[in-house]
């Protein structure tokens, strides 16, 4: 089966109990009713128009994602993905970790289904995968790197801006293609000075 990085055996305990914490803190209507589980973690990482830029001049995307500092956790009620959970390091001595939010979505199981196609499709141990983002075209997906190939899953696509279909497989060829051919989401900008 493929890998990816495990969260430290006692960062996952500390997310177990920060996130009952959280979560009697912020009660989530959706996470009521029954046990919840931690499925799968990935540490989260990003990936820039500048990174985009990089990895269409011949540098491995791989090598073109940047560490988010943050983790993502699925959370199980009855064995089926209802909820994502975000931590991150505190930053203090201890190494510690604290949970920052959960969010009840969609985007769980589209999660949930990217990793059983990834397990019965791409059996072969020696891939990598990297879960990561894409903000500027709301974009997420696993990077699958393997000894002599890099493809990507897109697991969530919802601004629709590109065709690159949600629940598909391709090449890291057509996938940046596809994103340097699409024009960016733009944010809200901050106010420059002067201006009213």
């Amino acid at each position: 089966m493929a890998f990816t990085r495990e969260l430290k055996a006692n960062h996952r305990e500390e997310v177990r109990g920060e996130l009952g914490n959280f979560l009697t803190a912020h009660p989530h209507p959706a996470l009521r009713g029954g046990a919840m589980f931690i499925g799968s973690s990935f540490e989260l990482y990003s990936l820039t128009l500048g990174g985009i830029a990089r990895a269409t001049n011949g540098v491995d995307l791989a090598d073109c994602l940047t560490k988010t500092g943050r983790w993502q956790h699925q959370i199980l009620m009855q064995r089926k993905s209802r909820a994502i959970a975000f931590s991150s390091s505190r930053g203090d001595i201890r190494d510690s970790i604290r949970v920052t939010g959960v969010m009840a979505a969609p985007a769980a199981g589209k999660i949930d289904r990217a990793i059983k196609w990834i397990d019965r499709e791409r059996p072969d141990d020696r891939i990598e995968v990297f879960f990561f983002i894409v903000p500027a075209f709301q974009l997420q997906a696993f990077l699958l790197k393997g000894l002599n190939t890099e493809e990507v899953f897109v697991v969530s696509s919802p601004a629709k801006s590109h065709s690159l279909d949600e629940g598909t497989a391709c090449d890291v060829g057509k996938f940046l293609t596809e994103l340097r051919g699409t024009r960016a989401i733009v944010g809200i900008s901050a106010r420059h000075s002067g201006n009213s």
